[in-house]
């Protein structure tokens, strides 16, 4: 009965505080920790079909600056590349929302 009172209140605590968590913050690591500089790492990556590369680094741009534009371009063109139209098609319509 204690282990099942002891594995509810875990349970409990890590799920109110997930729940309470704050929106994770970024703040560039350095001059080359830029939009800018992601981006254009994740073109370069694309270029030689390292797709899942590039995500990081589009997705690292997204982190930086929710409103960097050409990052959710980067990323309409990794799911393009991945195949997944829905997805490619998501980030496209944010793309130009940002634009």
């Amino acid at each position: 009965m204690k282990k099942l009172l002891l594995i509810i209140a875990i349970t409990s605590f890590v799920v109110l505080g997930t729940g309470c968590a704050k929106k994770q913050t970024v703040t560039p690591g350095g001059l080359m920790d830029t939009p800018q500089a992601h981006y254009a790492e994740g073109k370069r990556l694309l270029k030689l079909n390292q797709v899942d590369e590039a995500r990081k680094e589009f997705n690292r741009a997204i982190l930086l600056d929710k409103n960097y534009a050409p990052a959710y371009e980067g990323m309409a063109l990794v799911y393009l590349a991945k195949g997944d139209l829905k997805l490619a098609e998501k980030y496209a319509n944010d793309c130009l929302k940002r634009d």
